[in-house]
C-alpha cells in the first residue's frame, strides 16, 4: 500500500508539472482547476498502465508510452478543449521535456557514480531521481514565467484562443 501511495504521490504531480511546463513553453493559458484535473487523470492513468496493467500482462516494453501519448492527447482535447494540432504539439513538448530532463539528470547521477541499474533497483534512489527531474522542470517553468518567455507561441500556429 505504501508503494502505491508513493507512486501516486509522484505520478500525479508529474502530470501537473509537465502539463504546466508544456503550456508555459507554448504560451497556453489554462484554469488551475483544469490543470489539476489533468494532472490527477494523467497521473492515475500512468499508475494504472505502468504499475498494474503492464505488471499483469506480458506486453512489449514501450507500449505503455505510446498508450500514454494517446491518452495525453485525449485528455488535452477533452479537458482543455484544445484544437487537435495544439494537443499533438503540446503532447510532443510534454514527452520531449521529460525525456530531455531525464537524460540530463541521468548523466548527473552517472557523474557521481550512480548507474541506471542502481536507480531502477533502489526505490529511494528512483524516487529521488524522479523528483529531481520534476524539480528541474519546475525551475525552468518558473524562470520562463518570471521572464514572460514563450518558446513556441502555439496560438499563432493553430489560430486558437486563450483557454483561461
Amino acid at each position: 500500500m505504501n508503494a502505491i501511495f508513493l507512486k501516486l504521490l509522484y505520478y500525479i504531480p508529474e502530470g501537473l508539472i509537465l502539463c504546466l511546463a508544456s503550456f508555459t513553453f507554448l504560451g497556453i493559458k489554462a484554469k488551475n482547476k483544469s490543470i489539476l484535473i489533468f494532472g490527477f487523470s494523467f497521473g492515475l492513468s500512468t499508475f494504472l498502465l505502468r504499475d498494474l496493467v503492464f505488471n499483469l500482462l506480458p506486453l512489449p516494453l514501450g507500449l505503455h508510452t505510446m498508450i500514454l501519448f494517446l491518452l495525453n492527447i485525449i485528455f488535452l482535447l477533452v479537458i482543455f478543449k484544445l484544437p487537435f494540432l495544439a494537443a499533438v504539439i503540446c503532447d510532443l513538448v510534454y514527452f520531449f521535456t521529460i525525456i530531455l530532463v531525464e537524460i540530463v539528470i541521468l548523466n548527473l547521477f552517472s557523474f557521481v557514480g550512480i548507474s541506471m541499474a542502481h536507480i531502477i533497483n533502489s526505490g529511494a534512489i528512483s524516487y529521488l531521481y524522479g523528483w529531481l527531474n520534476l524539480l528541474v522542470i519546475i525551475v525552468i517553468v518558473y524562470l520562463l514565467k518570471k521572464r514572460k518567455i514563450v518558446l513556441l507561441p502555439i496560438s499563432k500556429l493553430t489560430g486558437m484562443n486563450s483557454h483561461e
